[in-house]
């Protein structure tokens, strides 16, 4: 606080460089080498660590703990940045917080209310109203808003943002949502749940370990509830599958792809056993129902492990082989 102009206006400067730069600043506390050098007239801020807040100018109740945390904020209020790097580039954002190393690193420019915990959380985030816990959560994320990452990994390729691109997403669990890229009104919830759901423009809601996620999806508008429930789907839209594996066969890889419209309720409805379903407008309810279906129209089955095909438009009721 060599330059300090009249008295000490209650600042605390210890380190080398510390305060440097202070003219009328008031109750702020920099601790480390060159903490803060560049203050001139920011108050109530706390730098700790080498080069913490180094450029603030004007910024006001920032805390700032690690080295170079908050290194280029200069008008940015009301920020709180925990761990080395954390808001690195973060130069007139406020009301952030952000805790984690290099936690929104190339966070620049008037970004603002955003919340990232973890390792590299919204390392490459420009874009506000977000919400991203986890190592590397929303690790990419450019100007998508209003999403919500919670995981390893969640929603770490979402980039683009625009009118309604990649927004209001709520993604929970390892890499879930991963490549989730142009989605809009997604939730996926659980280890990989719409882990490659990639231009899926929204609608989707999977709960479920791999639900939605096991390859390319790039349908909308889908409900896929249960452990692997539509893992398969690939362009399919406006299904809603519920149960264990719904929609998908373990043993032999396949299910639903690019059906749409269809309703399967019960473990293992609507798997098919040797080649993927591209029926639309079924309706499988039951232990296994429609296991043996592939590509009909308009039928209805209800009951466990149904009979075998029997084509479109059809209404089969009861076990196995009667109706």
């Amino acid at each position: 606080g060599t330059n300090n102009v009249g008295n000490t206006n209650n600042n605390t400067f210890v380190g080398r460089l510390a305060g440097n730069q202070n003219i009328t600043g008031t109750d702020n506390t920099f601790t480390g080498y060159t903490a803060g050098n560049f203050n001139n007239f920011g108050s109530l801020n706390t730098f700790t660590g080498y080069r913490a807040g180094l450029f603030n100018n004007t910024g006001n109740n920032n805390s700032c703990f690690g080295a170079d945390s908050c290194l280029h904020n200069t008008t940015g209020i009301q920020n709180v940045c925990i761990g080395d790097a954390a808001c690195f580039r973060n130069n007139t954002g406020s009301a952030n917080t952000y805790v984690g190393f290099s936690a929104a690193f190339t966070n620049g420019g008037n970004i603002n209310n955003n919340t990232f915990m973890g390792w590299q959380s919204g390392f490459n985030n420009s874009a506000s109203n977000n919400v991203f816990y986890g190592y590397q959560a929303g690790f990419n994320n450019t100007s998508g808003t209003r999403n919500t990452y919670l995981g390893y990994q969640a929603g770490l390729n979402g980039t683009t943002g625009g009118i309604s691109l990649n927004q209001g997403n709520t993604s929970v669990g390892w890499q879930a949502g991963l490549d989730n890229i142009l989605g809009a009104g997604d939730t996926f919830v659980g280890h990989s749940a719409g882990r490659h759901a990639t231009n899926t423009f929204g609608g989707n809601t999977f709960v479920g370990n791999l639900a939605g996620g096991l390859i390319a999806n790039t349908g909308m508008f889908n409900n896929f509830f249960g452990y692997y429930s539509g893992a398969g789907n690939t362009t399919g839209e406006n299904n809603a599958f519920y149960g264990t594996a719904s929609g998908w066969d373990f043993n032999a890889g396949h299910g639903n792809t690019t059906g749409s419209r269809n309703t399967y309720l019960g473990v293992g409805a609507g798997s098919h056993t040797s080649i993927d379903r591209t029926g639309t407008d079924n309706i499988f309810v039951g232990y296994n129902a429609g296991r043996s279906e592939n590509d009909v129209t308009n039928s209805i089955e209800i009951g466990n492990t149904g009979p075998a095909s029997t084509g479109s438009n059809t209404i089969l009721i009861g076990l196995q082989n009667s109706h």
